[in-house]
């Protein structure tokens, strides 16, 4: 990809505003002059005038591919205020060699909240920029906020390639104060031997709450293969009060298994120990010889009930040697870490609601059963959001076997039917006649 580099590579701009809501204002010029906007007469309420932001704009780049026209203006803004702010709203533009318009963005900032002093990364991608030499930011919108930071401490363990050739970053987070930590994003800009952004990607999985002390491996993916001589982390986080600890155990201890063509898998069951519906979410971390070889990320699609168990199957891991690792490996080579997310497992807010369930067939093809079947929701007039099957398959001795789930529709109106067809990885060695099949639906109350 063609990596052209444009100004600014530090302008400063300013915005007044009234009523939290930003006056309208023309772009400022190319050249990198201080642009301020006045804000509108007070209303006959007097209510006061929000004081004017001014902002910095650093390292501002475009990087297109001269092929399609298509690519994206990475840049970092900068809060040169003396106080908080949150939901900064930007309008970028894209010029030619003339100045001429192409095309314009609305984007939010990467980072929800920036305090004085704090730099956040943006992104606009553009369709069509073939002819585009240069880029225009304004600030169109934000809000005053008062919040605590919290530091928290990012490393990049690995980089490596993805299967399909895109660029991931396997990572580790800490906390290392005495406070909670909520993580609302956290970005990486890759940056050229000329250190220019070329390439920005935001976290794909990891915990969105850290407890005092608490570390936890993370992944994050680019869309593209950006020619990376280093990156930088940009982390927005707050201080919040600590969650409840999440009420779930894990009766069917997770492990890795294989099937008959040597895909690996890791099979396991959770309980809700807690009398009220639950929604969950954790991480699954698999190492080899102290070494990170794949990380996951499971989310519950409906809330378990309490007293509940849930079985689930994970066969996607990302990880730079995952797929490598010899599978004659014995299990007891693998360690299997499970890290809760207590900023995602939380209360159900929702009603659950039973979907008819019917199956139609079952075939193994490779090392899977294919389940066909349909959901049919049989309530008069509700509407149910996240219609889902779960699947739990057992020996005739009660081991668990294999389990998978699916949100089959997002939403199933009342008397309407859903097919759906559901993989499921059988273990090698597995005799299929003797396994048992345990089938519900649900849907949840919009």
């Amino acid at each position: 990809m063609r990596c052209v580099s444009r100004l600014v590579s530090s302008l400063f701009l300013t915005v007044g505003c009234a009523l939290m809501a930003c006056s309208p204002a023309s772009p400022p010029t190319v050249t990198a002059t201080v642009q301020r906007h006045t804000a509108p007469a007070p209303t006959q309420l007097a209510i006061p005038a929000t004081p004017e932001l001014i902002v910095e704009i650093r390292d501002l780049n475009l990087v297109f591919d001269p092929k399609t026209g298509s690519g994206d203006a990475i840049g970092l803004l900068g809060n040169a205020t003396e106080w908080q702010v949150r939901d900064v709203m930007l309008r970028v533009s894209i010029t030619d060699a003339s100045g001429s318009e192409l095309a314009t963005q609305a984007v939010a900032l990467e980072q929800k909240f920036l305090g004085p002093g704090e730099v956040s990364p943006f992104r606009a991608h553009f369709v069509d920029g073939l002819g585009a030499e240069a880029a225009q930011v304004q600030v169109v919108g934000y809000e005053r906020a008062s919040f605590s930071r919290v530091g928290l401490i990012v490393e990049e363990i690995e980089r490596f390639h993805a299967q399909d050739g895109t660029l991931a970053i396997l990572g580790r987070i800490t906390n290392p104060g005495p406070r909670q930590a909520a993580v609302h994003r956290l970005t990486f800009i890759a940056r050229d031997s000329e250190n220019q952004p070329v390439g920005l990607a935001n976290l794909s999985i990891g915990l969105t709450s850290l407890a005092p002390g608490q570390s936890s491996p993370f992944l994050v993916e680019f869309d593209d293969d950006p020619p990376i001589a280093e990156s930088t982390a940009y982390i927005d986080a707050l201080a919040i009060a600590a969650p409840p600890e999440p009420p779930f155990s894990f009766p069917v201890e997770p492990r890795v298994l294989s099937d008959e063509q040597s895909n690996r898998f890791v099979l396991g069951s959770l309980k809700n120990e807690a009398s009220s519906p639950k929604y969950v979410s954790f991480l699954l971390i698999l190492r080899m010889d102290d070494r990170l070889v794949g990380l996951s990320r499971v989310d519950s699609p409906l809330p378990v009930a309490g007293g509940e168990q849930l079985a689930f199957s994970v066969g996607k891991f990302f990880g730079p040697d995952f797929s490598q690792i010899a599978s004659d490996r014995p299990e007891a080579d693998w360690e299997i870490e499970v890290l809760l997310d207590t900023g995602l497992s939380s209360d159900a807010e929702v009603v659950r609601k039973e979907l008819d369930l019917s199956i139609s067939g079952a075939e193994k093809i490779g090392s899977s059963i294919f389940l066909r079947g349909q959901l049919t929701n049989s309530e008069e007039q509700a509407v149910l959001e996240k219609a889902t099957v779960l699947v739990a398959l057992r020996s005739t001795e009660g081991e668990l076997v294999s389990a998978g789930w699916q949100v089959v529709r997002e939403t199933l109106p009342a008397g309407e039917t859903a097919q759906f067809v559901l993989p499921l990885r059988i273990p090698a060695g597995i005799d299929l006649p003797d396994l048992e099949f345990d089938l519900r639906a649900f849907g949840v109350l919009p």
